[in-house]
């Protein structure tokens, strides 16, 4: 097993001597004991957690928030918008976008850098 690292081989060496015979085995107990530590794909809910930083323009904010709706497999446009909404620090640029009353995020995206466009 010279292809295992760090946990990985610290968990093989503290199997008894001869416990595994077939690779069918070793490949069962290696996903029951690191399977949990996979990290799942970010689910449209993920998108509330995400919050506009005080310092963070709102370029930044919508790279950061892109990134995250690339991964998610199933988005869902309207809980993305108003997650988007949500995230954003009050300001004239809130007030804005809610007034847009944007429907999709390529809309949302839109808006936005229209907006980013103007102020720089």
């Amino acid at each position: 097993m010279g292809t295992l690292k760090k946990a990985a081989l610290d968990w093989f060496s503290g199997l008894p001597d001869r416990s595994i015979n077939e690779f069918d085995v070793f490949s069962r107990l290696f996903m029951a004991q690191f399977a949990a530590n996979k990290r799942k794909p970010p689910i449209t809910s993920d998108l509330f957690d995400l919050k506009q930083q005080r310092e963070e323009s709102l370029k930044e904010f919508l790279q950061r928030f892109n990134k995250v709706t690339l991964r998610i497999t199933s988005l869902d446009e309207k809980m993305a918008v108003i997650a988007f909404q949500k995230g954003l620090r009050s300001g004239d640029f809130d007030v804005a976008l809610e007034r847009a009353n944007c429907q999709t995020m390529s809309k949302v995206r839109a808006f936005t850098l229209s907006h980013i466009k103007t102020e720089e």
